[in-house]
């Protein structure tokens, strides 16, 4: 049976200050590590890959560096900006031009 999310007085008094907090705090670990093991994943692999790219000198290394923290920006800056809210008008309000 599922645990419901508010509990009766009875139980929340019995656990204590502390009890609630670790309870609390552990239902949120359920929900967060998952999204902090994809953040170290993602950031291990940007590691792994510079690592690797240092083998080759120190020009490949600094080219490596560059061409990631650009990308990075870029991307960033277009999930971030307004294109997807442009893009949403213009695909679902098109423009129509009569014809005169």
């Amino acid at each position: 049976m599922e645990e419901g999310l508010l509990e009766r007085k009875e139980e929340r008094s019995a656990r204590g200050f502390y009890g609630d907090v670790t309870a609390e705090a552990r239902k949120l670990g359920y929900l967060a590590g998952p999204m902090v093991g994809v953040t170290l994943s993602q950031y291990l692999v940007q590691v792994t890959s510079s690592m690797m790219v240092g083998h080759l000198g120190e020009l490949a290394l600094s080219s490596s560096a560059i061409a990631t923290s650009l990308s990075g920006v870029t991307g960033f800056s277009l999930l971030v900006s307004p294109l997807p809210s442009l893009l949403h008008l213009l695909f679902c309000f098109p423009i129509r031009f009569s014809s005169s």
